[in-house]
């Protein structure tokens, strides 16, 4: 019996992205990331 590997969302990395509070600051700076 051959066996297929199925992919696997394991096997890709995963990037999550995060623009700041942008409520607080400007998006994208350090004074918003640092929120």
């Amino acid at each position: 019996m051959v066996q297929q590997r199925l992919p696997s969302l394991l096997d890709t990395p995963i990037a999550f992205a995060h623009r700041g509070a942008k409520a607080y600051a400007p998006e994208n700076t350090l004074e918003a990331f640092a929120l």
